[in-house]
């Protein structure tokens, strides 16, 4: 069957559209408030309709500004029909000066205004510089510039953001955080004193602690309320504050002997890095020790599980360290719950939370404000009862003991 010639539209096109090839009328709207009418091709570049429009209104193209969906439009092979212009759209036409234009300066706290010549190609960062030279020429201060309730970032383009011939653009200083003073207590008895601010990272701290006592930063792990501080967190994460005091370990390279006990009493030693994952040890564990595969191993060291991730060094593993290694059960298990009026009985499973025990302990009518103890410990809601060795292995009783106390 022979075609009409008549492209269909899509589905997804709008009627408004520009057609690609064939003639549109858009409007374009100049500062002065004058309209006027042009014929484009959805396919024409912003270059091309800035030929166009100098033709019509004799303005150079490299001083026009064409601005669309409050957006200053490019001079590339971006088309019209790119930047979703549609008939019977408006373009707003805005002069760009090759020269120099005056806007004026606002001093937030000081009661005066001057002038600065900018080009409207300069970027936010340069009219700063042209107002340090003016005003502030041995300040160090970091200079924050708002226009229409924004904060300029230094990056963008003066035309970009509207700013022309005799606007005005607020001057403010951003101030510079305070340094404090926090001590690290190495192992050898020695302490230092460090400058630094809250928003410094651990492992800024550890490259200050590198150039002061020369230890390289991959041996040093910080510590601080018994806690192994990770390198990309901040210090205020960690709630240090001026005066604090954190303690400094020295990791070392050299393998290093640790051993893992069995619940059974079996005791097997391995050689190790500090810097090993646990992950990386309970792959060792999977080829030394038989009926351990690694997604069945649960780790414990000093009461508590350790997790994949982290490494011998962030739970404080150090040489003849000793860890307990459990089987952990993917099927259920049971507990029992005592309160002061009864004890219940419940099948679960130890990868559940202590959230999802509390929901059914509510549906057998235990209180709201219930409160979950085992071996002298709460239990929190977002942790699992492998969390807290609340586990059923071939080699422990088949059942543990959690008590409800209301507080």
């Amino acid at each position: 069957m022979a075609s009409s010639g008549k492209r269909k539209r899509n589905d997804n096109e709008d009627a408004n559209d520009l057609t690609i090839d064939g003639i549109n009328t858009i409007s374009v709207k100049t500062c002065t408030g004058k309209t006027f009418s042009l014929q484009v091709k959805g396919s024409d570049t912003i270059i091309s309709v800035k030929f166009k429009i100098s033709d019509k209104i004799f303005i150079p193209h490299d001083e026009q500004a064409l601005i669309f969906n409050d957006m200053v439009l490019e001079d590339n092979i971006v088309t019209l029909a790119d930047y979703r212009v549609k008939k019977d759209s408006t373009l707003t036409l805005m002069r760009k000066s090759s020269g120099l234009v005056p806007i004026l300066i606002n001093y937030l706290n000081r009661k005066m205004r001057c002038t600065v010549n900018v080009k409207l190609s300069d970027t936010v960062c340069d009219l700063k510089d042209k107002i340090r030279d003016i005003t502030y020429p041995h300040d160090d201060k970091e200079l924050v510039i708002v226009f229409n309730d924004i904060v300029l970032d230094d990056c963008c383009i003066l035309a970009d953001l509207h700013i022309t011939v005799d606007s005005v653009v607020t001057l403010m200083h951003k101030s510079k955080p305070r340094t404090m003073e926090i001590f690290v207590k190495i192992l050898t008895g020695k302490t230092i004193s460090l400058e630094v601010i809250t928003t410094n990272t651990i492992g800024q701290v550890k490259t200050a602690i590198m150039y002061q006592e020369h230890i390289p930063d991959d041996e040093q792990v910080l510590i601080f309320n018994e806690m192994v501080l990770d390198d990309s967190s901040i210090m205020f994460d960690f709630g240090i504050k001026k005066g604090s005091t954190l303690t400094l370990m020295r990791v070392s390279k050299e393998l290093m002997q640790i051993f893992v006990n069995t619940v059974n009493g079996r005791s097997t030693s391995f050689e190790v890095k500090p810097l090993d994952t646990i992950g990386n040890l309970k792959n060792q564990i999977s080829y030394r020790i038989g009926g351990y595969p690694i997604e069945k191993q649960v780790l414990i060291f000093n009461e508590m599980v350790l997790h994949d991730s982290g490494t011998l060094a962030d739970f404080h593993i150090k040489r003849e360290s000793t860890l307990t290694l459990m089987r952990k059960s993917m099927g259920l298990m049971q507990i029992f719950v005592q309160s002061c009026e009864r004890k219940i009985s419940l099948e679960v499973n130890p990868l559940y939370t202590i959230a999802d025990l509390k929901a059914r302990l509510l549906d057998k009518g235990f209180s709201p404000e219930m409160r979950l103890v085992f071996n002298g410990r709460r239990l929190q809601d977002d942790r699992t009862y492998a969390d807290y060795n609340i586990l059923k292995d071939d080699f422990e009783p088949p059942h543990s003991l959690i008590h409800d106390v209301l507080i």
